[in-house]
């Protein structure tokens, strides 16, 4: 899909318990140092967790798909 001007991928995780997860992936070069510094720490927005990780060439970001699903597991 496009966000932004920017191609992102987006894989969904069915969980054992019923929830989803949301992984967005897109290339590392078309965001900021600023917008992935701190990807790493889980926030809260708009109800949703989210976190990520960067590599060298990628962006991964995880959101659970409704309120109250964790990513935190997924980040270690």
């Amino acid at each position: 899909m496009n966000w932004k001007g920017q191609e992102v991928s987006l894989v969904c995780f069915h969980r054992e318990d019923g929830k989803i997860i949301h992984m967005f992936v897109a290339e590392r070069d078309g965001f900021s140092e600023e917008a992935i510094a701190n990807l790493d720490e889980v926030l809260v927005s708009h109800d949703l967790e989210t976190g990520g990780w960067v590599t060298d060439t990628h962006v991964y970001l995880l959101t659970g798909s409704e309120p109250g699903v964790t990513v935190r597991e997924y980040l270690g």
